[in-house]
Order: structure tokens, then sequence, then C-alpha cells
């Protein structure tokens, strides 16, 4: 069943799919304000064949390479490295004042965002669980706009971090390779 409201409507339109016709090319379906039956293509179905995870923003974090500025690294137990974009060339801002290198973090930035979430835990509880309460790792990615933080804990036994976008209630696994 699929529930679709529009902008101005009161109520929801909605489609009803049954089960595949004898050839097994189409789907019975029918709306449901009509008692009509009508087929479709059985890949309509595939195509609406989607859990909540396949929907969800599944992206570490949301500021496109391009407006990144300004990127810090903050281990637990070591001094924080924060790095600065002036033009196409990074620059490492602490601990020490020297040039970066442009292709080691640009290579970091693009793997971290082409990484995604592998599992969400809504409703985590307790923070501690994960190791989120006091992380093990900070990102954080600022734009001349805006600033998000990319909290990472501990790994569970299958190899996986614990993380969470700072300012959210939701923990995510992602591979512990990153």
């Amino acid at each position: 069943r699929l529930l679709v409201k529009l902008k101005n409507d009161t109520k929801p339109r909605g489609i009803l799919l049954g089960k595949n016709n004898p050839t097994n090319e189409f789907i019975y379906a029918k709306t449901l304000d009509s008692p009509d039956v009508f087929l479709l293509k059985v890949s309509i179905q595939k195509a609406l064949d989607k859990t909540s995870f396949d929907l969800r923003d599944k992206s570490l974090f949301s500021i496109e390479l391009k407006q990144i500025k300004r990127v810090d690294f903050i281990p637990k137990d070591s001094p924080p490295i924060s790095t600065e974009k002036s033009g196409d060339k990074w620059n490492i801002k602490e601990p020490i004042k020297a040039k970066g290198d442009d292709k080691a973090i640009g290579n970091l930035l693009v793997k971290l965002k082409n990484s995604s979430v592998k599992k969400f835990i809504d409703n985590p509880g307790n923070l501690f669980d994960y190791g989120l309460a006091k992380p093990n790792f900070k990102i954080i990615f600022g734009s001349k706009d805006k600033t998000e933080t990319l909290l990472i804990g501990k790994t569970d036994d299958k190899k996986k971090l614990f993380s969470k976008r700072k300012g959210t209630n939701t923990v995510f696994i992602i591979e512990s390779g990153l």
C-alpha cells in the first residue's frame, strides 16, 4: 500500500498493490477511492518496495565537499589537529602551523563523504553504552555558513564503529576501516 498526501488535499490518496498476474509481468492494483482494478508493470512494485532504512539519509555529514573550509580532527587522548582551506590549498593550523597535504586531506574527506551508515539505532538510551558520551574521536566540518560534528565512539564486536551527529538522538553504525 502506498499513501501520498498532496499539498492541498485533506486526505491522503493511495494505491493498493496486489498479487502478480499469471504471467508475472504485471501486478494487480487499485486506487483507494475507486473499485476498479488495473494492471501495473511488476517493476513498479520493486521500485516501491522500500524500508525506512532505504529512504533515510545515510551520509555522515551534509556539507558539500567543495563548501568545506575547515576540518578539525579531535582524538580523545591526543592533541587536536585543525586544518583550514585557503583557495584550493589546505593548511594545518594546530598543533603546528604548516602547509597541509592537499591530496591526503582531500582523499580523507572524499572517503568520509562516500562512506555511509550501515545501521541506525533510534532511541539509543545511554550514550555511554556506545562510547559516545565521551567520544573517542570528533570530526568537525565547517563551511562558510555551517558547522557539523561527527562523534565516533567505540567499536562493537563485529568491528563496526558507533557514531552520531552532534545535535541528533540517533546513533548509527559505520565501518571501522574508516
